[in-house]
């Protein structure tokens, strides 16, 4: 049976980097006919409002060519309680940004980027 959308995984190498209060569990990257995917799920150990995902494409020279955000929602506890909090996340870009990336960085922010760059 065929799929709506046809995928295929992206041969981009991906990069995870944690930046406290929680952690990225999963990633995956794949391509459509017009978009690379990043999706996955992340985990927060604190409840925290402005938790989120940054998706960032680099370029060889690890240069931002292109990023994206998504928050992780504080309200999907994890299966057997306790304070871990999950979430998934996407983030799709142009598969024409996609073609000019050498990897993609996934980073989980427990915070906004104006708190920790206060």
């Amino acid at each position: 049976m065929d799929t709506l959308f046809k995928q295929a995984n992206s041969p981009l190498p991906i990069e995870v980097q944690n930046s406290g209060g929680g952690q990225v569990l999963s990633y995956r990257a794949y391509e459509t006919s017009n978009r690379l995917h990043v999706a996955g799920n992340a985990r927060k150990y604190k409840l925290s409002n402005s938790a989120h995902v940054d998706i960032q494409l680099l370029d060889s020279s690890g240069s931002v060519i292109a990023k994206g955000q998504n928050d992780i929602n504080p309200t999907h506890p994890a299966p057997g309680g306790g304070r871990r909090f999950t979430d998934s996340y996407v983030v799709s870009f142009p598969l024409s940004q996609a073609q000019q990336a050498a990897k993609i960085r996934i980073t989980y922010h427990c915070s906004s980027h104006r708190k920790e760059n206060s």
